[in-house]
């Protein structure tokens, strides 16, 4: 049997010239198909389509509506659905791509009400408007929920290694939580209540927080963690807190206020008044008033201050000018004194040169002049020549045949 006509269900109404009925439903191509809002009981909805396929089952009380070529329009034409939704009694439902607010969000079943709908699996990107085809930001496996009044959408992962990925920062986070504000066009993400990290590389810091890794080819997977991040959409920048330490090369990196930011292709902004371990395994040199640049995994770089402390555990700070990375991967710095700076290994000599740090040694390596401290007025107090590591408690210059001034 056919018709043509206007067909009413629940809060909808569907125009079509040919409706084809069977024994237990109904087939069509429409020219317009509406959804009437309700915001009370059973909330619907402003839903606006036209040519859509339709299916229905009034038997089992329900009606699809699937998108042919133009999609269906929802919430007063702010949001497209490119699927199909399903009209039923206990309310509407659709499976599909929903794009809203330079968003889409893909799922086999969402829930929809009168100014928002959720998701319990989907994923979700942000697209760039500079750009349609590159996303700013993407996950996958989350539980959604978006708010159109609230202007916001909350997004959960349901784990299953889900991560969120930055791809103009070339970042990958693993994030539990995070709440995307619409007008503001932020991100806040948080590592949700069960994320702390303890392996036999961190096992002395017990790490709260989600990984952070950058997928840049040439920063070898540089990794670390975080509490709590927050993401600018239009400057395209990642602001982390709550970042213990930064493994880098054979160093430890100790951010002030643990705070990290990170620029488009991953770059990290440089790190002021951070602290250095060198290296992580041995702790041998202490670094502070850091200003560092992480470059990767295995390599950074910058300057800083150590102290040297003598016999009499008389603290001298000692500015390093240089801090690297050589060819092994161990953390080399070097710093020079003058003979202004009145530094003295021990009350007993005076020191002008350069400091070598090499962090797999205990002690740093003076290069330069010493000069023995004495009052013998018949002496003369020259200025030695020599190479060599030196033990603060226990200081022994080497001399030999070739001994220079």
């Amino acid at each position: 049997m056919r018709g043509d006509g206007k067909l009413e269900y629940l809060t909808s109404t569907t125009l079509s010239k040919d409706f084809i009925f069977f024994p237990d439903s109904m087939n069509t191509v429409t020219e317009s198909f509406n959804i009437a809002p309700r915001e009370e009981a059973v909330q619907f909805p402003t839903v606006i389509a036209e040519a859509v396929k339709m299916h229905w089952e009034p038997y089992e009380d329900v009606m699809f509506a699937e998108k042919i070529e133009k999609p269906l329009i929802f919430y007063d034409g702010i949001s497209e659905l490119h699927g199909t939704a399903m009209l039923r009694p206990e309310g509407l439902s659709g499976s599909g791509v929903f794009k809203f607010e330079k968003a889409e969000l893909s799922s086999n079943l969402m829930k929809y009400k009168y100014m928002e709908f959720d998701a319990d699996t989907a994923d979700f990107k942000l697209v760039d408007a500079d750009s349609s085809d590159q996303a700013m930001f993407n996950t996958r496996n989350v539980n959604a929920h978006v708010d159109f009044n609230e202007r916001y959408g909350q997004f959960k992962s349901n784990g299953g290694g889900s991560y969120i990925e930055f791809p103009q920062n070339q970042y990958i986070s693993y994030m539990e939580e995070f709440k995307w504000f619409m007008d503001t066009e932020s991100i806040a993400l948080s590592a949700g209540d069960n994320k702390a990290a303890e392996t036999a590389d961190t096992a002395e810091v017990r790490l709260e927080g989600a990984e952070f890794k950058s997928t840049h080819p040439e920063q070898d997977s540089l990794n670390w963690y975080s509490t709590l991040a927050h993401y600018d959409l239009k400057k395209k920048i990642i602001r982390a807190q709550g970042v213990v330490y930064i493994n880098t090369a054979d160093a430890r990196v100790y951010p002030d206020s643990g705070e990290v930011i990170i620029y488009r292709k991953a770059k990290m902004k440089t790190l002021d008044n951070a602290g250095v371990v060198a290296n992580s395994v041995t702790k041998f040199h202490n670094i502070y008033n850091a200003t560092i640049n992480i470059y990767g995994k295995k390599s950074y770089g910058g300057t800083g201050d150590i102290d040297y402390i003598d016999e009499n555990d008389q603290k001298q700070k000692i500015h390093l000018n240089s801090i690297d990375v050589d060819t092994t991967g161990q953390t080399i710095a070097s710093g020079n004194i003058e003979s202004a700076d009145g530094f003295t290994l021990s009350p007993h000599f005076s020191f002008r040169g350069k400091v070598i740090l090499k962090a797999n040694l205990a002690y740093l390596t003076f290069k330069g002049g010493t000069r023995i401290g004495h009052e013998c007025e018949t002496l003369k107090r020259s200025w030695i020549k020599f190479e060599s590591e030196i033990d603060p408690k226990n200081i022994l210059i080497p001399v030999d045949t070739s001994l220079e001034d």
